[in-house]
């Protein structure tokens, strides 16, 4: 069984439970909340777990320790970044966990958090949709084979049509090099592209395919709202490249339909 417990973790199992729920400091959440829209369901949930911070509480703190069905594992709220943590809840694994699927292991046993979270979800999905100010920006555009007529964060599986990546949108700044993948695709989309806090990356640098994909992943609105790829490998073309990570920052001036 799940034999963790000298007598000083006992006391500090005790001291946890002594901290109340209230302590975690739910504004952290303010954020994720009000970007509902840019995911899906299950997402949210996911991602609310998360930021939640619930971890699992070991005696040594390392992540290398498989778990058995039925032994009892202690999960966690962390407070702070320090070590400082509250009890959240103890359970009992009704399956066998890797050492590599703790994650797994959390989101089985936070079931009413997720509960929580798809309340949440619902009622801030369409809650908030800061108006747009677009003093300053630069035309950018994006081949498409779908006709839509705004850019928006959605469940791809259950739209189907409409551009949607949860890594970013993707825009050439070559009209040129644009307007060809665009006769090739059927559509080119001529927008507006504000940004705030645009960082420039190497293409060289940042890589193609889904190392590429994974790097952007890194770099979502928390980090920057846009990044400038110089001489990104597209798929079509050796081109600079927009990636924007927020909806809110892009305005369609024009669409051009091409007969393919």
């Amino acid at each position: 069984m799940f034999n963790i417990y000298s007598m000083k973790y006992i006391h500090y199992y005790n001291e946890m439970k002594k901290l109340v729920e209230s302590e975690f400091n739910k504004s952290s959440l303010d954020g994720l909340i009000k970007n509902a829209r840019k995911y899906n369901e299950e997402d949210f949930a996911e991602e609310y777990v998360y930021q939640n911070r619930i971890s699992i509480f070991f005696k040594d703190n390392n992540f290398d320790k498989s778990f058995k069905k039925g032994e009892k594992v202690i999960l966690t709220r962390y407070i702070s970044s320090n070590v400082e943590a509250s009890f959240y809840k103890q359970v009992i694994c009704d399956k066998d966990y890797s050492s590599t699927s703790h994650w797994q292991l959390i989101l089985d046993n936070t079931k009413e958090l997720q509960e929580e979270a798809k309340k949440i979800y619902h009622e801030n999905k369409n809650k908030w949709k800061p108006k747009k100010n677009f003093k300053n920006y630069i035309i950018a555009y994006h081949a498409s084979p779908n006709y839509f007529k705004n850019f928006e964060y959605q469940d791809y599986v259950t739209t189907g049509k409409k551009y949607s990546n949860i890594e970013g949108f993707f825009f050439f700044t070559d009209e040129k090099v644009a307007k060809s993948v665009g006769e090739k695709l059927g559509y080119l989309y001529v927008c507006k592209i504000k940004s705030e806090n645009m960082i420039v990356l190497n293409g060289a640098e940042i890589g193609t395919g889904n190392g590429r994909l994974a790097t952007l992943a890194t770099l979502d609105d928390d980090v920057t709202d846009c990044v400038l790829i110089k001489g990104a490998d597209t798929g079509y073309a050796i081109t600079d490249e927009v990636v924007v990570f927020d909806d809110d920052n892009i305005i369609i001036n024009d669409i051009l339909k091409f007969h393919i």
